[in-house]
């Protein structure tokens, strides 16, 4: 099992908790990812939202950072942690420039870059840009065509709807071959297509742990999945609860405890459906189900007690739960 962690101070969601990290400096942000590196955890996720409406204010909190440039900025800092960008929207890009800006951000940092891709379900955020909404799936598909032509090809040529390219130089190329892993983020049948496709991960978002198991059988049974048959790394909240995935509404929230023995318990149940990546969100007081502390979860109020808290985690979960591999394959076999 990997273990990830949100980047404190990256956005302020959610928006209707007091958050510990509202007043983070660039230093203390360079400090938890310095520390989170030499612990030995698996990934920093970065997400994205462009700007938020007021409306949403209280749901997302006010503050995104800009999702590449903060990646691009973990990347000068830390050595051996993968950095992984959680989620890009990728409608809302520029498919030529956002390769270029991945691509750098991979070779620069030593080839530790992963790129979570998704659709957005933002109306508003959509026409802002000035990209239609109606055909967000469509350009998700063709401009991760275009990313991955850029991305492997010696010579690049596309000739899409949305995008069309020929006779360039696009260098420098990603150092990862063929290139950064690609994962896709959704929890639709269209999202689970778009993974058997081109995706390299899943990271699915309000799923049940019921669910994802099936909706794991649907990506393998898809004929552009048994084309390329390969490992698919999958991502998992630790602890399970229920949340609306449009609303971000906490439908049941998860008993979240610090004690080791439970939270393996929690590693072993996730790897026995597949799951190869969780978080530990949860027990760091952050996010939709993680801010509310109770006695078995004190609240961290500071960046001392952050730190803390991320330490006894490595000492006392990550040695054991990362020596447990997925026990289901999610690769289907070729013979």
């Amino acid at each position: 099992m990997k273990f990830n962690l949100a980047l404190p101070g990256h956005s302020l969601y959610p928006g209707n908790e007091l958050l510990w990290f509202k007043d983070i400096t660039g230093e203390e942000i360079i400090t938890i990812a310095r520390v989170a590196d030499d612990l030995g955890f698996d990934y920093l996720r970065v997400g994205e939202h462009i700007v938020m409406h007021e409306s949403w204010v209280p749901v997302m909190g006010p503050r995104w950072l800009d999702s590449v440039t903060t990646l691009a900025f973990l990347a000068a800092a830390t050595k051996r942690i993968r950095l992984a960008s959680s989620v890009t929207v990728i409608p809302y890009h520029n498919p030529i420039k956002l390769a270029k800006q991945l691509a750098t951000v991979d070779y620069l940092s030593g080839g530790r870059l992963n790129v979570t891709a998704a659709v957005g379900y933002m109306e508003w955020e959509y026409s802002l840009l000035k990209v239609p909404f109606g055909e967000r799936g469509a350009i998700t598909d063709e401009y991760l065509d275009a990313i991955l032509e850029l991305w492997t090809s010696e010579k690049p040529s596309f000739h899409g709807k949305y995008v069309q390219f020929q006779d360039i130089v696009f260098d420098p190329r990603p150092l990862q071959v063929p290139h950064p892993p690609l994962w896709i983020g959704g929890y639709s049948n269209a999202a689970a297509r778009r993974v058997a496709r081109v995706g390299d991960g899943w990271q699915p978002w309000g799923v049940s742990r019921a669910r994802l198991q099936v909706m794991l059988e649907y990506i393998r049974s898809q004929p552009a999945f048994r084309e390329r048959p390969r490992p698919l790394d999958v991502f998992a909240t630790l602890f399970e609860g229920k949340i609306n995935p449009l609303t971000h509404a906490v439908v049941e929230p998860p008993t979240v405890v610090l004690e080791p023995d439970v939270i393996l318990e929690q590693v072993q149940t996730l790897t026995k459906v597949g799951v190869t990546v969780t978080d530990v969100d949860q027990l760091l007081g952050w996010g939709e189900f993680g801010s509310r502390g109770t006695e078995a979860l004190p609240p961290i109020r500071c960046l001392d007690e952050y730190l803390d808290r991320l330490r006894w985690i490595a000492a006392e979960i990550l040695p054991e739960a990362q020596c447990r591999p997925a026990t289901i394959s999610t690769a289907i076999e070729t013979n």
